[in-house]
């Protein structure tokens, strides 16, 4: 189903999955009721909404030429894989804030992001994630969403089963650890 934004040759049309597109040459177009409306900045606002739930955060905590790894304790298809502690942008949250927000809650201690690595990885078709390399700035991390925590040194990475969506940033933070 299409949702025709504009009338006109430039016609603009919402489908799923969120995106926005011109029809093609052919493709029919669909009539909306006049009871329903859409401003220029309402849709901003959804797209913005929609674009920063896709991103998740997570956070390489780096002390001591070691990481921090976190055991997930939930949902029951992630029990027992570790991953990198964070979560979800906000919509109108930058992914720094993000990190920031996500240590202080999951792991109750302060944080100072220092870079990124690069790429992404997909968690599923609509959550993508991204890694802040970060170092602590106060407090000690206590899990209070994780049943634990370790911190890994280089070496040690493959002494635990990581969740999927962190396996390709594993190599970028061993090289990270090794230059410590």
């Amino acid at each position: 189903m299409h949702l025709c934004l504009a009338r006109g040759p430039r016609r603009l049309f919402l489908r799923t999955p969120l995106a926005l597109h011109q029809p093609a040459p052919g493709q029919p177009d669909q009539v909306v009721p006049a009871s329903w409306t859409l401003t220029l900045q309402g849709l901003a606002a959804a797209t913005e909404y929609i674009a920063a739930m896709t991103e998740v955060v997570g956070v390489a905590l780096v002390e001591g030429g070691r990481v921090l790894a976190a055991r997930r304790s939930s949902p029951p298809a992630l029990a027992g894989l570790w991953e990198l502690p964070g979560g979800k942008v906000e919509p109108g949250e930058n992914p720094e804030d993000t990190a920031v927000r996500e240590i202080r809650e999951e792991l109750g201690c302060a944080i100072a992001v220092t870079g990124w690595l690069n790429g992404e990885s997909a968690i599923s078709d609509v959550l993508r994630l991204r890694v802040a390399i970060a170092r602590l700035t106060a407090g000690d991390p206590v899990p209070a969403e994780h049943d634990a925590v370790r911190w890994l040194r280089a070496a040690e990475l493959g002494q635990v089963t990581w969740a999927g969506a962190d396996v390709p940033f594993l190599a970028p933070i061993r090289d990270l650890l090794g230059t410590m």
